[in-house]
């Protein structure tokens, strides 16, 4: 009983004390958030958004940061790793839509989850190389991003798939307050 009350005492001081403080705001990696192996936390605060997204390290490839004329930011690591995150609409439906309807391209839905979908598209009748792509959306402190391969490269399942797995890990920096 002894033990409750003072508990119960000291809970309006977990109100107050996060409260406390001022000055500037600094972005901190989530250390408790598992890494994906070979990869790194990379954040995306200095390009306008304040998440961060696993990244394959620098024993995958050279990393390649571009913040676009359109907004997005396309990272690419080596020859395998191609990704636009960006803020959007999140219209999943829209894309499903977009993929049937396609005159040029015959679509497969190949997973289809909620805030995911994977997807091959092909010619038929053509020697052209089946294309592999992602799309993820994520609601993130009221913001819907986006995140997606690079439209015009051509990466094989397997890869697109460690992509979208890559683009689960998008989340939003913590701030961690001066004490």
């Amino acid at each position: 009983m002894k033990k409750l009350l003072i508990a119960l005492l000291f809970l309006p001081a977990l109100f107050v004390v996060p409260s406390c403080g001022g000055g500037d705001e600094t972005p901190v990696e989530d250390s408790s958030a598992m890494l994906m192996p070979n990869h790194a936390w990379l954040n995306l605060s200095k390009y306008g958004m304040e998440v961060s997204i696993q990244v394959p390290d620098s024993t995958v490839g050279l990393m390649e940061v571009v913040h676009t004329n359109s907004g997005a930011i396309e990272i690419t690591v080596g020859k395998n790793f191609g990704i636009a995150v960006l803020f959007g609409e999140g219209n999943i439906a829209l894309l499903k839509e977009d993929l049937t309807s396609d005159a040029v391209f015959k679509s497969e839905i190949l997973i289809d989850e909620p805030g995911a979908l994977l997807y091959s598209r092909s010619i038929p009748d053509t020697e052209i190389e089946v294309q592999h792509h992602f799309f993820y959306t994520t609601n993130i402190n009221n913001a819907i991003y986006e995140v997606k391969t690079l439209e015009m490269e051509t990466y094989g399942k397997k890869v697109v798939e460690d992509m979208l797995k890559a683009a689960k890990t998008l989340k939003a920096n913590e701030v961690r307050l001066p004490v």
